[in-house]
Parts: C-alpha cells; structure tokens; sequence
C-alpha cells in the first residue's frame, strides 16, 4: 500500500467537518514514543512526515483515536486508510495519556456503531427501547402466544405438587416403583446436562453431541465432546462457570471418530490446559481418535493421558484383574496425575491378551491407563466405568457408570444409580444387557418411527426402538437425545413414548431428585412446540440436514 506524506489528498469533507477536533501534526513530535516500538524502525523513514489528526469518537464521548492517512492501493481518490492505535505495548503510538484516555461502554441490545458516514462516527443508542422491561416483553409475547401461559401455568401446577408432601411425590411412589438411589436422592449428588442434543452438525437450536454428568464436588465426567462444547458450557454455566467445571473435569470419554462426537475435543483440552499446565487430562476413546489427537499435538500441546476404549470392556477387565494391584498405590487420587508422562501406557508382554471375543486389546493390557482410570473412579465416588460395544461404526461403543453405595446419615449405606449412554447404535443385545436396572438410559433415538429404514441404513436408531430398549432392560428413566437435524426443535412424538421417557434439549438441566418429574414435563414441551411440530411435515424435506458424518463408516 502506497502511503501519500501530505494531506493535499486527504478529502476536504474530514478536514472540514466541524464535529471533529483535529490535530495535525508531523511524526516528529511523537518520534521518541514511535521509536519504543521495535517494528516501526524499518519504516520510520517512509511515514515521518505523514500528517496525524486526533479525534473524539463522538461528540458525547471522550473516547479518542489516532488517524493516519494513506490513499490505498490506487490513486488519491481513494478513501484515507484509518488506523487505530489503542494500546502502547503493541502499537506505534500510545493515546493512553490521561486526556485521551479509552472508556469502555457497556453494549446493549440495538446498538449500533457508526463508520460511514463520519459525521455520525460513534455509537448510535437510538434503536434501543426507553425504559426496556424484559419481564413486560415477556407477558407480551405471551399474551400472543397462549400456549406458553398454558405450558407455564402446568408446569407451575406441576412443581406445586411435588412441593406438596401428599400428593405430590408421593403420587408418584404409589404409581411406579421409585430406585432407591433416587428416592432418597440428595440435589448435590448427580445432575446431567446436556451440552448437546442433535446429530451430524449444529444447528440453530440444537448442537452436536455432548452430556456433561456434573457430581459437583467431586468434579465430572463428559460423555461426548462435538464441536462447540466449550461453547455450551460457557452458556450453561458463565465464563468463570465455565473454567471452573474444566479445572475440575476428571475424564473425558468419546463413543466414536464421528466428528459431530469429538470435534470439540482439542479446543477443550487446549482451554484446559492453559487453566491446568501440569495435570494431563485422561482421555478414553476409540483408538482412531487417539490418532487423531497425536496428530493434532504435532500443532498443539493438548495435556491429556489417552486410554483406549477397549481397555475399560468387561474382556479387559477380566485380563487386567491378574496383573492388576487390588488398590491405587498412587496416592493423592486422580492428582497423581501430575506426575504422569502425557504417554502412560505400560504394556503387558503377554501375547494371548491380544485378542478376546472380539475385542482388540492392541499390544496387550494398558496397566498404567487403567491404574489412572481407577484413581479417578475412587475419587469420584464411582465403582465402575464399562465400555459396551454397539453397532454403529468400527470401534463404535456406549458406556455403564456406577457409583459407589451411597453411605447414610445413621452410617448404612443404600444402593448407588446406573447411568448408560448409548453412543451411536442400533438396537443392540450389548447394550440392554448392560441397561439392566439402570437409573437412567440416555439413548439416541435420530429418526422417528416413520423412518426405520434409514435408521437401519446409517445404523441408528428411531424413537420407538430406543424405548423398547429401555423398557426390555427395565431402567427407570429413559431420555432420548441425538436428533436428526430435521426435527430442529422437537422430534416427532407419537404413542410410542410412555410414562417412563423424557426427550433432552440443549441446556436442559437433569438431577437425580426430579427423575420421578421428568415425563410429567412432556405435556408441556409438546404445547411449547405445537407450532413447529404441526409444520414438520410441511415442511420435512426443506428443513432436512443429511446426517453425512454419519454416512461414513470407518
């Protein structure tokens, strides 16, 4: 870019405009401040006489800029080229002295920042409403819409109840058989949230796999990372929230290599890392994504420990027990961690582990990723962490969690809760065997029940099948997630669901304590969304996103 060194070309309507005060003046007055750059000293030669002017944002502020004219790439005609230098220690000219000095302005809704033209340069606040009300906007928008008062005042009805000792909780005991675990349930043992509840790629209402299980402190576990995870969890709980829930992240587990499963991964890990430089996260997945994430640290060091999914199936289990110690000699938990190399994996050297009923357990038993693993599992309050094959993709599994009994005030202890994931399936015989007495089934249901042949041909699930499953395994809760992209707000809903099933939303919260509540909330999702769901069929093929990631098997 050519720089012009006088200000014959610099248009006559900026030197004329009486709302800016200017200030013309030549490099030389602010030499000594330019030369504390060292970058600019290849160039001070060529803009040393270049004219500055100093100008205020805006008539009601004191906000101030430096502007250098240039005139581009062509001729003088072209637009002066403006600058702004706001900061001394990266830029060529400080315009932090105490005159001058930059004042933030908080942003609201409607407000607009000016280019062009330059008499008008600066905020403009002119759109936004005068003594703006959210809770009155709101009693507006549902006085339009009245199916969001009904859905507000059942689902007011609703917690009512269950405030109330007699009829409320307890109508629900008396209806069904209440696991123990969430009978006396307290509100800071569990919550699942959900990060994540569509397929393939993000959407406007919906973004791509993730389920945060949040056992406060003492810490969580993700299931799922799609692109945008970081994201979610800056929405759901704050920036800080959000810094927060990764210091105190202790896994990470990934059901396949497909991207709307994992993508997310580096950016969480890389924002991880930089909050916790000594402590590798582990890492359990596929063996394809530990390719991946090998690859992806040539560019970027991640700081994670990486297990293998098949290194936590129940036939890895049965081979470790012999060579594994009866208790974690790393003391201090999961915080051994810090003392670990970012490639733990200590190898058995015997061949016949190499292969068990079908389950690839590479160069044997992965000693060191498993000792890690059962750190963090006792110092979580968890007895278990079982990977499941299931059918999807090559390496495609789900996931069986089980806490630890839960000790009691008068020093007994009562059962523990079950939590499966299903990952990408099919129906499969695996998965409801390792459903069995499960608190909660969270199962992909892609497609609805008027698709089941493309639900065979990607090797998903549609809703009805996914209930079936849960019922078959006799779990207490079942809440379906993974939508196709086509049902952007809510999935279809027919007869097939039941007292049992709930269907997830992103950002929606789950404790343990409200599971008896859980389908009782179905009513009110379906009044909220009748509009959308009396046009889905109107409007099926245009709304459809191809599930292509799923379309690719590896």
């Amino acid at each position: 870019m050519s720089i012009n060194t006088n200000t014959k070309n610099c248009p006559k309507r900026l030197k004329q405009d009486p709302s800016i005060r200017e200030d013309y003046r030549t490099l030389d007055s602010v030499k000594n401040k330019a030369q504390s750059a060292s970058y600019v000293s290849s160039s001070e030669r060529r803009i040393r006489h270049l004219p500055l002017r100093q100008a205020n944002l805006n008539q009601s502020s004191n906000n101030c800029f430096v502007q250098i004219y240039g005139t581009g790439f062509d001729t003088g005609e072209t637009i002066a080229t403006v600058l702004l230098f706001f900061d001394q220690h990266r830029f060529i000219f400080n315009v932090g002295e105490p005159d001058t000095m930059l004042k933030a302005t908080l942003a609201n809704n409607l407000m607009k920042y000016r280019l062009r033209p330059i008499s008008a340069l600066g905020l403009d606040c002119s759109a936004i409403p005068e003594n703006f009300n959210f809770l009155t906007a709101q009693e507006e928008f549902s006085k339009e819409r009245s199916y969001v008062s009904e859905a507000k005042e059942y689902l007011s009805r609703t917690w009512a109840a269950m405030e109330e000792e007699d009829s409320g909780i307890q109508d629900i005991h008396d209806s069904e058989i209440v696991p123990e675990c969430v009978m006396q349930a307290g509100r800071h043992e569990l919550e699942i949230v959900f990060l994540g509840t569509g397929s393939s790629q993000p959407s406007k209402y919906r973004n791509v796999s993730g389920i945060y299980l949040h056992l406060f402190e003492r810490g969580g576990i993700l299931l799922d990372c799609g692109e945008g995870t970081y994201a979610q969890l800056k929405r759901r709980y704050g920036s800080d929230g959000a810094d927060d829930i990764l210091r105190n992240l202790k896994c990470i587990w990934i059901s396949h290599i497909h991207a709307d499963h994992h993508a997310g991964l580096p950016r969480l890990l890389s924002a991880r890392k930089r909050l916790i430089v000594d402590k590798p996260l582990l890492v359990i997945g596929p063996k394809q994504l530990r390719g991946f994430l090998n690859a992806y640290e040539m560019v970027e060091e991640l700081g994670m420990v990486f297990l293998d999914c098949s290194q936590t199936t129940i036939a890895a289990e049965a081979a470790a027990k012999p060579l594994e110690m009866d208790r974690c000699t790393m003391s201090g938990g999961d915080e051994s961690l810090s003392n670990l190399p970012s490639e733990a994996v200590a190898r058995s050297e015997s061949d016949k582990l190499m292969q068990e009923n079908g389950i690839h357990l590479q160069q044997g038993v992965d000693i060191a990723g498993r000792r890690i693993l059962n750190c963090i599992l006792r110092s979580m309050g968890l007895r278990n962490l079982r990977s499941v094959h299931v059918v999807h993709c090559h390496n495609a599994y789900g996931i069986v969690l089980e806490s630890d009994p839960i000790p009691m005030d008068d020093g007994s202890l009562r059962e523990g809760w079950k939590v499966v994931y299903s990952g990408d399936t099919r129906p499969c015989p695996a998965l409801v065997d390792a459903s069995k007495g499960a608190t909660v089934l969270i199962h992909e249901a892609t497609f609805d029940d008027s698709k089941p042949m493309e639900a065979i041909a990607k090797n998903h699930s549609i809703t009805k099948e996914a209930i079936e499953v849960g019922m078959t395994a006799g779990v207490y809760r079942i809440i379906l997630t993974h939508f196709s992209q086509r049902y952007p707000k809510i999935p279809v809903l027919s007869g097939s669901y039941t007292n049992k099933t709930c269907i997830a939303f992103d950002m929606m919260s789950v404790n343990i304590a409200d599971l008896p509540l859980l389908p009782r909330l179905l009513p009110a999702f379906k009044m909220l969304f009748q509009d959308e769901m009396s046009l889905e069929d109107e409007d099926d093929q245009e709304s459809y996103v191809p599930d292509s990631a799923d379309s690719l098997l590896f």
